[in-house]
């Protein structure tokens, strides 16, 4: 859990490269057969991954206030009868016999998890053999690159996650007009498919509860009476499901829409059945929005919401007219203003340089090869652009990027060491800026740790403790004692602001 990102920097540093053009350019010759394969673009709210295959491209993106759940109910966990005892137990040595009471008393629910948002495909007509592929990543200009050659013709298609159109971009370009396609929108969730003549939209409503631990845990953990989704009052089981949706829970959980806006350069483009299908065209730009009815940590999601597709719209109004290049000179520019304030080279051997990555790892082992240290420092750099700007969430245990209804740890923000892992980079590698969306969590978990301190110990201040989601659940999460019961993550943030 500790190097959850950490994790995901190397895991998808692994797959990618360097070409022998820039030491900024990760690139390998295959696409990408897993999601730790694919390669992450990121505009702090919307993220994605490539994976790069010719015939069909998937291309998996998520929102980063998409999670299941609503605000939290209050656990009425209240240690003050307890509290003077178990300091007495722990004065006196008794450290096992406190923490029975503890664990047994003082015991929360988890978290509430981040969600992956939807797919999209794009299915070529064309399934010809593929010559000369790479698949890349510029880090100099936050660009995915995949390019291959089919029956001659030279075939390319570049992604960004643009911070000033607020969009994913996708452009593709054929040396002759050959690009014929069906693109459609798919999610893990319930959705429902709309579309007119101009957009494609996919809309849907996240988990009203999703739960990783079974009802087995629960009862090893006697926090039946904390999950009425599971018990009666009577501590009987009422229904086993891990991930609950709206029409079994009042109707609660998050809305979400995105849109697929297509345009193009020669051939035909058209909407049918809910797809954009292309035809013999020269050049097809998609622009993919999305949004939710996420209204702050303390608001309903389908009650008190915002409007996902009243989002979209202003979205859209952003770059309303602007053409692709256009579109991506704006992108480079932003993201140069923070990228380009760091220059970091290490040598290598010019037969070095001239591998994909995946085999420069390979032969890492045997000798070191210095530049690709420095390119594994600048992807640290990148991803904590493309995964904390503005206004955005901060970087939960997997950054901006999930596939999983169920992810590792609920993908969430563990407060005892990842979140602050998460930021240690932000200072001294000049990205100042990034910290913005931690300071906003903060501010917001110091809101609800004010009812926490009162409720909880009986006391002034605030406090929480060590799992949250974007509900920012302030009591603790369930587990052993010896990790649940950690309620000093707030000053632990606040170091973030003092440095």
């Amino acid at each position: 859990m500790k190097t959850r990102l950490i994790a995901l920097f190397i895991i998808t540093l692994c797959i990618t490269g360097t070409n022998a053009q820039g030491n900024l350019t990760l690139w390998y010759k295959s696409p990408a057969k897993a999601w730790e394969e694919a390669l992450p673009v990121g505009n702090g709210r919307m993220g994605a991954m490539i994976f790069g295959n010719p015939q069909k491209e998937r291309i998996q993106f998520n929102e980063n206030t998409l999670y299941s759940g609503e605000p939290e109910t209050p656990k009425n966990i209240n240690i003050v009868p307890d509290l003077a005892h178990i300091r007495q137990l722990l004065n006196e040595g008794k450290n096992a016999e406190a923490g029975t009471i503890m664990q047994e008393k003082w015991i929360g629910r988890l978290n509430e998890a981040y969600q992956p948002f939807g797919d999209l495909y794009i299915d070529f007509a064309s399934k010809a053999t593929v010559t000369d592929y790479i698949h890349s990543l510029d880090m100099e200009n936050a660009v995915v690159t995949t390019s291959y050659k089919q029956n001659g013709v030279k075939i390319s298609r570049e992604v960004f996650a643009s911070y000033p159109a607020q969009a994913i971009v996708i452009h593709l370009k054929a040396s002759k007009p050959v690009l014929s396609f069906t693109a459609y929108l798919n999610s893990p969730h319930p959705v429902t498919n709309e579309s007119d003549s101009q957009v494609v939209y996919l809309k849907g409503q996240a988990p009203a509860h999703a739960q990783r631990r079974d009802t087995e845990h629960m009862k090893r953990f006697n926090t039946q009476h904390l999950h009425p989704e599971y018990f009666n009052a009577a501590g009987h089981i009422i229904q086993k499901k891990h991930v609950i949706y709206g029409n079994e829970m009042d109707g609660k959980g998050t809305f979400f829409e995105a849109c697929l806006l297509p345009s193009h350069k020669g051939g035909t483009l058209s909407i049918s059945n809910h797809q954009v299908t292309a035809r013999n065209c020269s050049e097809v730009t998609l622009m993919l929005y999305a949004a939710t009815s996420y209204n702050g940590p303390r608001k309903s999601p389908s009650k008190e919401g915002k409007n996902p597709h009243q989002e979209i719209m202003s979205f859209r109004k952003i770059s309303e007219g602007e053409n692709y290049q256009e579109l991506k000179k704006k992108h480079i520019i932003d993201y140069q203003s923070l990228f380009n304030r760091v220059s970091f080279i290490l040598p290598a051997k010019k037969l070095q340089k001239e591998l994909p990555t995946d085999e420069r790892l390979k032969k890492f082992k045997e000798e070191e090869d210095q530049a690709l240290i420095a390119q594994l420092f600048q992807f640290g750099r990148y991803l904590m652009i493309a995964g904390s700007r503005g206004e955005g969430q901060p970087l939960n245990l997997q950054g901006l990027w999930n596939d999983q209804v169920l992810p590792p740890w609920n993908s969430g923000y563990t407060l005892n060491i990842n979140l602050e892992m998460n930021y240690w980079p932000a200072g001294v590698t000049n990205l100042s800026e990034c910290h913005q969306p931690l300071f906003k969590l903060i501010e917001e978990i110091a809101d609800k740790g004010k009812e926490l301190a009162r409720d909880m110990y009986g006391l002034n201040g605030w406090a929480i403790h060590h799992n949250i989601s974007i509900w920012r659940e302030a009591y603790p999460s369930d587990g052993f004692v010896y990790w649940f019961f950690w309620n000093m993550s707030g000053p632990w943030l606040c170091n973030h602001i003092w440095e």
